[in-house]
């Protein structure tokens, strides 16, 4: 069975960045899976409220993937807010990324290192207006009244509160440190596999 690694913060604080900057440093031994792509058809995937995720679909996934076998996973598009399925294949770790993850007991259990990113909301914001403006969703107004009006009480009241359940809080950007003890702790957890 691989080990699982939660990596949770608010939207725009860097979570995406860092499980692929693990991945690129632990090479084969590690693979991806966010929970953004579990998005449900038709929701925003920047709303992030646990109603726009696919929970059946991550449950599938994340069973099939802790029996060590291949699974079918969602991949969003966010410009166009569609998915398509792609072939998982399990590593023996996996790095999910994603707002909720540390959000539900039965979720948290799974997970042998959770990892929290702090991230002022200004930086946040600035991100999610280049982000959107990048795939012509929203105009910077337009993002900016999106992020104060829904993103910023669902951080504050939900995402925030999550970093009581972490193993480890670190801060945007992550330091060079940070990523080091991170890359440790995922190569413990990879030792302790064998």
């Amino acid at each position: 069975m691989p080990e699982f690694v939660a990596i949770v913060g608010a939207p725009g604080s860097g979570k995406h960045r860092l499980a692929h900057q693990l991945k690129k440093t632990l090479g084969r031994n590690a693979a991806v899976l966010s929970l953004g792509d579990f998005t449900t058809e038709g929701a925003d995937p920047e709303v992030h409220e646990p109603g726009a995720v696919d929970w059946n679909a991550l449950d599938v996934a994340l069973g099939a993937l802790r029996e060590n076998q291949p699974t079918e996973a969602p991949q969003l598009d966010r410009k166009t807010g569609t998915r398509s399925q792609v072939i998982m294949k399990p590593a023996p770790l996996m790095i999910l990324d994603g707002c909720w993850l540390l959000h539900l007991d039965v979720l948290r259990d799974l997970f042998a290192l959770s990892v929290f990113i702090h991230c002022p909301a200004d930086v946040c914001l600035q991100r999610l207006i280049e982000r959107e403006e990048k795939i012509g969703k929203r105009s910077p107004d337009e993002s900016q009244e999106f992020y104060r009006d829904i993103v910023e009480p669902v951080v504050q009241r939900y995402i925030i509160p999550q970093s009581a359940h972490a193993d480890r809080i670190i801060t945007t950007p992550p330091t060079t440190m940070d990523v080091e003890a991170m890359t440790d702790d995922c190569r413990k957890l990879l030792a302790q596999r064998k």
